[in-house]
């Protein structure tokens, strides 16, 4: 039986991909000046963007203290919050963790982004309540594609991997969830994630 049921967020939960890269693209430029194009931010995947900022400093050859970076971080999360497509979300996000909660099954989030975008995560799909933990790249853990992310978020559930079910769309994502040995469900789009389906793959438990 399972018992408990992990999501990635972007992807997974929401459709944030092109919105997280406007908002970094806009607040280099207005920081720093500098450009950064989808074709970048495409081939670099979905890392968290410290590592994002890391390869910009390697290929512009720059440096950026700080205050810089601290300030770079900040005005990316602004620039998210403030132009955030509430289309873009799973409208039975709430009604699926809801479902989920009444069996008894623990629920957790786990993403390469900042804890601060998963609480607005939360509260926007109005999950908050219905999730017992979440792992973020704040917490001094490694980033997918290593597993060592959902190996935690597993030890805080108090769960084994064969009782746990991963939702994730994203190669460096399913890596870390396949690496992990939890059952694993790819996602092919956030729009894929209904009632009807989590119903059925509690039931089933056929993975």
């Amino acid at each position: 039986m399972l018992k408990a049921f992990i999501f990635d967020i972007d992807g997974v939960l929401v459709d944030s991909e092109y919105q997280n890269y406007i908002s970094l693209r806009d607040s280099l430029k207005e920081v720093l000046g500098i450009d950064f194009t989808f074709e970048e931010d495409i081939e670099l995947g979905p890392i968290p963007t410290y590592k994002k900022i890391e390869y910009i400093k390697r290929n512009r050859s720059i440096s950026i203290d700080k205050k810089q970076f601290d300030l770079l971080m900040r005005r990316k999360f602004e620039l998210l919050i403030a132009n955030f497509d509430r289309s873009k979300t799973n409208q039975e996000a709430q009604k699926i963790f809801q479902f989920l909660k009444t069996k008894d099954v623990k629920l957790a989030l786990v993403s390469n982004a900042r804890s601060q975008y998963i609480q607005f995560i939360i509260d926007l799909l109005g999950i908050n309540g219905l999730v017992d933990i979440f792992v973020s790249n704040d917490q001094h853990l490694k980033p997918k594609p290593s597993p060592e992310m959902y190996n935690f978020a597993m030890l805080k559930l108090e769960v084994e991997p064969k009782e746990t079910l991963i939702f994730e769309d994203s190669d460096i994502g399913l890596e870390a969830a396949y690496e992990s040995k939890a059952k694993v469900f790819e996602v092919r789009s956030f729009s894929q994630l209904t009632l009807e389906l989590i119903e059925r793959l509690y039931a089933e438990d056929s993975y």
